[in-house]
């Protein structure tokens, strides 16, 4: 029942036939300076990052908690239709 309000406050519904995956993928935790997230929010890329750094950089990596416990990677989603035999990634 939990699963299922916190699943149709983000505008997922669960039907029959359907299975729905989220699975988190670990990525290396990057550290940024205050200055460093203050650009990077306006879109822009810090001035004293040389190329060999910006490769190093993980930028679409976010932070997330899965039953009270910190991750840092991607958090990839699927909804998979049994009867349609198609998948759905968010």
């Amino acid at each position: 029942m939990v699963w299922s309000n916190n699943c149709s406050k983000q505008g997922y519904i669960a039907r029959s036939g359907q299975i729905f995956d989220a699975t988190l993928v670990p990525a290396r935790s990057s550290t940024f300076t205050r200055d460093d997230k203050k650009q990077l929010k306006e879109g822009t890329m810090p001035v004293d990052w040389n190329p060999a750094k910006r490769c190093q950089k993980d930028l679409e990596a976010t932070q997330t908690k899965k039953n009270g416990k910190s991750h840092h990677g991607y958090n990839l989603k699927r909804l998979v239709y049994l009867k349609r035999a198609g998948i759905e990634t968010f």
